[in-house]
Parts: C-alpha cells; sequence; structure tokens
C-alpha cells in the first residue's frame, strides 16, 4: 500500500524554538483539538482544523523576551509577571503558584512572583524539564546541559548530575519504566536524547553506579547504608560485579607489583653479594646477573631506600580488592585464604594468570 502525501501550510510564525508547540487537552470528549504554536517574537497562536476547514482561535501581541505572560482559551490575558531577568527565557514551566524558568545558563524558581531559587548552571542549558520524580506534589527541575550533564535541582544546589556520552539537548518524562528486567517498577524515568542522536533512560528513586575498581562500590554501598539507615529510609542495594572488572584493576597494579617485588629481592640479595665480594675480593666467577646487581648496588639502594614500604601497600591493595570482590558476590571465607594470597603476591616466580585463578577460586 503506497500513500501520496501532500503538504498544507496552516499558519505562519516567526522563528521558533524547541518546545513552543503544544496540543492543548480537549474540555469535553467530542471537541476539536487546539494547536498553540509560541515564536521568538512572543506572539502566541491557537488554531484547530476540522474537516479541512482550519480556523485560527486567537493571536496574541509580541511579548519582551524577559516577560511571563497567561492567555486563556480564548487568547484574553490574565497574568503577567515581568522576572527581570537579563536572559532570554527559552523554556517555562507552571504548576498552580510556582514558576520555572529557564534561560541559556541561569535556571530560575518563582512562587507567587517572587525569587525561591536560582542556579548557574556552568554551560548552555539545551533545555529543562519540571518532573515528579519523589512524588506527584514534589516537583524537581531536571537540566540537560552542554557539558555533557543532566543536573537535577533541588532549590538552588545540583542534588544530582549524570554524566551523558554526549551533549544532552533534550528531557522527556515518562510514566512507565524502560527496564527490560523490570526491576524498579516504582522508579520515576526522564528519557534524553543527545546531539549525535542517541537516547538513554534515567531514573528517580534509583541510582546506579558503575566502576572498574569493585572497592570503590563496596565504599559506596557503606556510605548508602550508613546514610539510609540514619535517615530512617529503606534502600534496596543490589551488585553485580563480573570477574572481568576484577582482573583489569588487578592488571592494571601488577606491573608496579612485579616491578616492587623485583627490587625488593634484588636489595636483599646485594646484601649477600657484597658480603661475598668482601671475603672473596674477586667475584669474577658469577654469573653475569649477580655481577649487574653489584654494578648498579648505589642505584638499587636509593630506589628501595625512596619506596621501602610500596609492595607491602600494593600487596594490601589487592588484598583489600579480593575482600571486597568476596563480599559483594557473597564468599563468606575469604579472610582464611588471605595468608596463601600474600605468598602468591609476595613470590616473584608468580604469574597474572596465576592471581587471578586464585582469586576467582579456581585454584
Amino acid at each position: 500500500m503506497e500513500l501520496e502525501l501532500f503538504r498544507q501550510d496552516l499558519i505562519q510564525t516567526s522563528t521558533c524554538a524547541s518546545g513552543t508547540l503544544a496540543v492543548l487537552p480537549r474540555d469535553e470528549e467530542k471537541k476539536t483539538q487546539k494547536v498553540a504554536a509560541g515564536d521568538l517574537s512572543g506572539v502566541v497562536q491557537c488554531f484547530s482544523v476540522k474537516k479541512g476547514e482550519f480556523t485560527v482561535a486567537f493571536k496574541t501581541l509580541p511579548a519582551a523576551a524577559n516577560k511571563i505572560k497567561g492567555v486563556n482559551k480564548k487568547g484574553k490575558e490574565f497574568f503577567k509577571f515581568n522576572t527581570q531577568l537579563t536572559e532570554t527565557i527559552r523554556r517555562v514551566d507552571i504548576s498552580e503558584k510556582n514558576i520555572w524558568s529557564a534561560g541559556e545558563y541561569v535556571h530560575n524558581h518563582f512562587i507567587e512572583g517572587r525569587d525561591k531559587a536560582l542556579y548557574l548552571c556552568p554551560d548552555r542549558i539545551n533545555d529543562a524539564e519540571v518532573v515528579p520524580l519523589a512524588g506527584p506534589n514534589d516537583l524537581w527541575p531536571v537540566l540537560a546541559c552542554q557539558d555533557r550533564y543532566v543536573r537535577v535541582l533541588r532549590g538552588s544546589e545540583v542534588c544530582y548530575e549524570a554524566p551523558t556520552p554526549a551533549a544532552p539537548v533534550s528531557l522527556q518524562y515518562v510514566l512507565d519504566s524502560h527496564d527490560p528486567q523490570n526491576r524498579f517498577p516504582n522508579a520515576k524515568e526522564v528519557l534524553y536524547g543527545t546531539d549525535n542522536g542517541g537516547s538513554r533512560k534515567y531514573r528517580g528513586g534509583e541510582a546506579r553506579f558503575v566502576s572498574d575498581l569493585v572497592s570503590t562500590l563496596g565504599i559506596i554501598h557503606e556510605t548508602v547504608m550508613r546514610e539510609a539507615t540514619a535517615a530512617k529510609l529503606r534502600v534496596t542495594v543490589s551488585f553485580n560485579p563480573s570477574a572481568q572488572s576484577l582482573q583489569h584493576s588487578v592488571a592494571l597494579v601488577w606491573p608496579q607489583l612485579e616491578k616492587q617485588r623485583t627490587l625488593k629481592k634484588t636489595f636483599f640479595m646485594l646484601e649477600g653479594l657484597q658480603e661475598l665480594r668482601m671475603q672473596d675480593g674477586d667475584v669474577s666467577y658469577l654469573t653475569e646477573e649477580y655481577r649487574s646487581v653489584l654494578d648498579r648496588a648505589d642505584k638499587i639502594r636509593q630506589e628501595y631506600k625512596e619506596q621501602p614500604q610500596h609492595l607491602d601497600h600494593l600487596v594490601a591493595l589487592i588484598k583489600d580488592l579480593y575482600l571486597d570482590f568476596c563480599k559483594l558476590t557473597g564468599v563468606s571465607t575469604p579472610k582464611q585464604r588471605l595468608p596463601a594470597l600474600e605468598q602468591l603476591l609476595n613470590d616473584t616466580s608468580s604469574t597474572l594468570e596465576q592471581l587471578m585463578e586464585f582469586l576467582t577460586g579456581q585454584r
């Protein structure tokens, strides 16, 4: 089946911005819905189309860039508020006596025409929504910012910010969860679109933390539970730590661990070789490796002197990673294996593969 479509121009406006077109709700079920469009000159036009017939309901006069006006369904002005803002208002949200306005960098909250809160964004505000994240009557501003962050405001402060892979340019509050596993059925979601064409889900009532370092998740878990207990809030926490994440963290530390344990071994070897040279004088019979150690004696001592406990710190770091990984994955007896782990870490002949087999319980 093929459809042939034709263009029909309904109204002409000045240049329009994003978010200035709206389909108005119907007063009665059988009435024709109306469409309102605003342009950058401050003119608002309202029209409807029924059976191919185009009807203009009203067209207002231009408005100043820093004034907020209200008109009824017949186009009559019933409210006017001079915000005294220096920026051009690009977005307005209204709920009862509350007015939220967003300019290029500044977001304001007014109650009955008086300043309630002001937030100066570190980069351009591309879009703004006021959504009931915490409840039907508890409205929170959400900003899509050019510096690749979506920010949630509480008063004049940022209470939460989420980094985005590209600059977010649009926001949309949705009632239904987009989590395929339906883990958070009561979560409130704000979807955002980016300037490279991507989109994501972003939830209220839920925080998701991702880190390559499992110890970071352990710290976050302890902090969240402590604060929730103090505030008498019920918090559900779930973890999905992977062996790949643990391996990645250990692999980052492994080169330094190898270097430091080799340095420690060489330092103590040097003491014995120097005693041998003092006794025998001529040590030409030693292997090239041992003679090289004697030749580098001053450098070896200096390196070990500068970082005598560096190896101990690295060993302790990997032990903590192991304990945190076991804690988050439900392994109840990791401490019994710590002496064997410490021996493996100090053994200069052990490999990264052997260490990972130990950490993941394969040996």
